[in-house]
């Protein structure tokens, strides 16, 4: 009996953080991060623009300026504000299915190719990413 291919369904979490004052946050992912500001513009309605580098994956020290900002991670992570005041935010979980491919060898040393037409992933992600949040002057 020849295994049967599954999709996989991706989860990912899209934090938004709403920052009213200047603003110093430590995150820590097990993964590389890009924090996003976004901005409104006339002519297209919210752009998002990369703020600093990417993160490395561990712990990372960002300060924030008065904004909305955005990022997204696969796993799961730690916020720390140090000014619970300043900052307050908004998750949500994104899921997402991933196709099988179109055509697979049957077997390595096969040439026939096996239709996965309409196959989809079912069900919920393995793993729903966390975000703990913690305030205060120490991490």
């Amino acid at each position: 009996m020849r295994p049967r291919a599954r999709a996989h369904v991706l989860s990912s979490l899209a934090v938004m953080l709403y920052v009213a004052a200047p603003a110093t946050i430590m995150l820590t992912a097990h993964e590389t991060v890009r924090i996003d500001r976004l901005e409104r513009s006339a002519a297209s309605g919210v752009t998002a623009s990369r703020h600093g580098e990417l993160l490395p994956p561990g712990t990372n020290t960002i300060r924030l300026d008065r904004g909305t900002y955005h990022f997204r991670t696969a796993g799961d992570a730690r916020l720390h504000v140090t000014d619970p005041d300043s900052v307050t935010m908004t998750t949500s979980n994104i899921d997402k299915c991933i196709d099988p491919p179109p055509l697979l060898p049957s077997a390595p040393d096969d040439d026939v190719l096996m239709a996965f037409a309409g196959a989809k992933g079912g069900g919920r992600p393995d793993h729903i990413p966390a975000l703990t949040v913690t305030y205060g002057d120490a991490a």
